[in-house]
């Protein structure tokens, strides 16, 4: 699946980091910032948000042109293992 439509494809309570993404958009942006328990103290509201580096890395991933080839999806080459074998037994 195209990054892209892994976003688009998502409802809007997706977006507020909830379990349930099938709640009403209001009550999933209650639920994100809703206060919690930790370490035996109650907290009124523990915001959660990505870093805008985070949201950066998602906007530019989404930029991607459709015909992208991911250059990680690709192994060794038969030449490239021999070159690292004897890079790193030599040494």
């Amino acid at each position: 699946m195209v990054f892209p439509r892994i976003l688009a494809d998502n409802p809007a309570a997706f977006f507020f980091g909830v379990k349930d993404i099938s709640i009403p958009t209001d009550q999933a942006a209650a639920l994100s910032t809703a206060g919690e328990e930790s370490g035996g103290r109650r907290f009124t509201s523990t915001v959660r948000e990505l870093s805008k580096e985070s949201l950066r890395a998602v906007w530019e991933a989404a930029q991607w042109p459709v015909d992208y080839q991911d250059p990680l999806a690709r192994g060794f080459s038969d030449e490239e293992q021999a070159k690292l074998l004897v890079l790193f037994l030599v040494t």
